[in-house]
Formats: C-alpha cells, sequence, structure tokens
C-alpha cells in the first residue's frame, strides 16, 4: 500500500506522483537501528538486511518506537516496509522525521491503517533528517517487520506505455495438480507464487537516464516499486531485478528505452 503525505499531493502541480516511483538507496545500516523491544532471536539488526527471511520481533503488544540514524547529501522523503504483519494485527503507524535542530520532531505521517501485509511504501515532505522514527501501536498481535528501507524516491518523468502489467497482476504460481483419475477435483497443492512483471519505460530523456536512473538499473539491490502513487495506491511490490536491465538509444534525439524484469513478493 501506498502512503502519501497531504502536502506532496498539493504541491505536485505537475502531476509527477502519478508516474512510477521506486526506492532503492537505502540509508538504513545494521549500526543506526534502535527498537524499543526486540526478540533476542529477532534483532532490530535484521531490519537493514534484504532478506525477507529475517525478521524483526517486537516481545510484547506495546506501543513502541523504531529509530533510525541516516544520512544523506540529499533530502529523505520515502520508506518502505516489506514482510511485515501490521496489516492483519491491526497496528497503527506514524512516522516521524527528526532534524539535526534540537527538539525539532516532525510528523511526516499521521496514523496508518494498512489494510494487510503487502509491503508498505510511504512518502513524504522532503527534508534533511538525521534519524527517521516509526511509532507503532499495536491491538493484540506482537509486531514484526523483515525490510525497512529509507532514502529520497526516484521518481520518473513519464508513465509507461499501454499493454504493461500491474504488480499485482504479475503473479507467478507454481501447483501440483490433484486431480483423480476419474477427473474429481482433490485440491492443488501450490509450490511457489511470486510477482514477476516487466516494467518498461519508453523516450526518457538521455541526459536525465544518465544522471538519475542508470546507477538504478545496474545496482543489484532490492527496491520497492509503486505504479502510480495519486491514481492506484494498492499498486505495490518489493522488488529485485531478474536480470541487468540495459538501457537502449532510440532513433528520437538520443533518447533512452529501458525495460525492467522485476520478482517481487506476491503480497
Amino acid at each position: 500500500m501506498l502512503y502519501i503525505a497531504p502536502s506532496i499531493i498539493l504541491a505536485d502541480t505537475a502531476g509527477s506522483y502519478a508516474n512510477p516511483v521506486f526506492l532503492w538507496d537505502n540509508l538504513v545500516t545494521i549500526d543506526g537501528i534502535t527498537a524499543d523491544e526486540e526478540d533476542a532471536d529477532y534483532p532490530a539488526t535484521n531490519l537493514a538486511n534484504p532478506m525477507t527471511v529475517r525478521l524483526w520481533k517486537a516481545t510484547t503488544t506495546a506501543d513502541q518506537d523504531i529509530v533510525f540514524d541516516v544520512s544523506s547529501d540529499g533530502p529523505i522523503d520515502g520508506l518502505g516496509v516489506a514482510r511485515h504483519n501490521w496489516g492483519s494485527g491491526l497496528v497503527a503507524v506514524k512516522i516521524y522525521g527528526i532534524t539535526a535542530d534540537p527538539g525539532a520532531v516532525f510528523e511526516l505521517l499521521a496514523e496508518l491503517a494498512p489494510g494487510d501485509d503487502a509491503p508498505i511504501f510511504a512518502l513524504f515532505e522532503p527534508g534533511y533528517y538525521i534519524q527517521i522514527k516509526i511509532s507503532l501501536e499495536p491491538v493484540s498481535v506482537v509486531p514484526q517487520a523483515a525490510v525497512v528501507f529509507i532514502g529520497t524516491a526516484l521518481i520518473m518523468p513519464r508513465s509507461l506505455p499501454t499493454g504493461f502489467v500491474l504488480p499485482k497482476d504479475g503473479l507467478d504460481r507454481v501447483t501440483l495438480d490433484g486431480s483423480a483419475e476419474n477427473g474429481d477435483f482433490l485440491g492443488d497443492i501450490t509450490v511457489s507464487e511470486r510477482l514477476s512483471t516487466e516494467i518498461p519505460f519508453r523516450f526518457l530523456e538521455g541526459d536525465w537516464y544518465r544522471s538519475d536512473m542508470r546507477q538504478f538499473v545496474q545496482s543489484r539491490e532490492p527496491f520497492f516499486y509503486a505504479f502510480s502513487p495519486t491514481t492506484l495506491p494498492d499498486e505495490v511490490a518489493f522488488c529485485k531485478f531478474d536480470g541487468v536491465p540495459k538501457g537502449q538509444i532510440n532513433q528520437h534525439g538520443g533518447h533512452v528505452d529501458v525495460s525492467i524484469r522485476v520478482t517481487g513478493l506476491a503480497l
């Protein structure tokens, strides 16, 4: 689910947030995480690891904070969370930004109420924050999560051409057939399930691609992807590259075409 601060929507006169957005250059580090609670077997340091099988788990259902030390040369405006139980556990979430000015704490996003456990992608007012705080208010379930990304969102200058697949429609499923010899349906067994799709971009300005996007497509890190924050906020995925995207010059004044093949969490 995509959450976007109202101030951003009001300021977005050019409609940029109707285009795809990526969050990939993660500022979260193992040494920069402090949590009010952490299970000894599931420490908060796991949140800095993009492996979704390594969880942070609290120990109680008490209200609690997770604070991330961050440092960036540019403004920070994005946060992503993957493999959490905050939706099914009815955990209320707030996000705060803390600057270097003493006592300067800003509420970046008011209370979020995830409807499910799909990846969370939040966009907020850009700022030079030294810490980002996630405040959790559980009801009856001990909160947990696997991955947190914080950084500067990459906002694409244009949307996708027709014929693309939305993140949640790119579902691949491998099953074992559960049919009897007489044709009775006994129930299939799901062996694996994941998202798999291609994100094609056309006619990107060549200079913009080389300065803003090339480093992203040549990285090896997973990332959060939102198709259109302002129009389809449910279309969010936590992905990794399937192969290495290759920018191709087309015939129109040095513009670049690039297609990104990805696989992701089936949530």
